[in-house]
């Protein structure tokens, strides 16, 4: 966001919670297209019991930096259970990798983080997944797609362009999740098998109709003035441009 706010990006695959967050500081650009919803984990280090929200009080828990998908949830969801965020748990902002290191090793009680880095610490033995995001918050907005002000405006032939590749992308990756896993392990080492397992594991769906995720993202815009991270009010108007999708035949 911060290369789409200084000029040096024309899209990008983003978090919807940082996009507004950067939309709500100046940036001239829309979603164009979803990408998937759902999709996170919240992984309790094995040893530890969980039968209600209340027994993560006192606990480290390790999830993205403050603003994204994951820490807006997550702060969301603890208030909504009547916990404190700030002081009944310790929130540690941590990338998967850290995070999932830091709880393998112990240093953390507990991560909450997008597939596939769940089924990696459950194969490690590390820990276990106890609450899904859709379950913090049912159908919720992950990942979008977005394009540039000046794109939208100057260049639409290729905005449209690039959210139906996108599109027939998406559809060609849910027909093909073996070949997509294995192009996925080839990139980044990870065992194939452990990719097929979060796959059928995750509760999140590849999406790219941008109107079904319109009532989370304006949600994260209500959520994040109430936890303090943006000063202004941000619309639908804003932050979406679903023009594009009616235009590929959708």
């Amino acid at each position: 966001m911060q290369a789409m706010l200084a000029g040096d990006l024309d899209f990008a695959y983003v978090g919807s919670a940082p996009f507004v967050t950067a939309v709500a500081t100046g940036l001239d650009a829309k979603i164009i297209g979803a990408v998937q919803t759902q999709g996170s984990d919240l992984v309790l280090r094995s040893g530890l019991n969980y039968t209600a929200p209340a027994d993560l009080k006192g606990l480290k828990i390790a999830t993205f930096p403050a603003g994204t998908i994951q820490d807006t949830i997550l702060r969301t969801w603890l208030k909504e259970q009547g916990l404190d965020d700030t002081k009944d748990v310790e929130i540690i902002a941590m990338g998967p990798g850290d995070a999932t290191t830091a709880i393998i090793a112990g240093k953390v009680d507990a991560v909450f983080l997008p597939a596939p880095s769940p089924t990696t610490i459950e194969d490690a033995g590390a820990g276990k997944v106890i609450v899904h995001s859709g379950e913090m918050a049912p159908e919720h907005a992950c990942c979008v797609l977005v394009a540039s002000g000046d794109m939208i405006r100057n260049h639409p032939d290729i905005v449209k362009d690039v959210l139906s590749i996108h599109q027939n992308a998406t559809e060609y990756n849910k027909k093909n999740s073996e070949e997509a896993a294995g192009y996925m392990a080839s990139m980044t080492g990870m065992n194939t098998s452990t990719i097929m397992r979060s796959l059928k594991e995750w509760d999140g769906e590849y999406v790219s109709d941008p109107n079904i995720i319109i009532k989370s993202v304006t949600g994260y815009a209500t959520e994040q003035q109430a936890l303090g991270y943006i000063k202004k009010n941000v619309t639908e108007q804003d932050l979406f441009d679903t023009t594009f999708w009616k235009q590929i035949g959708q």
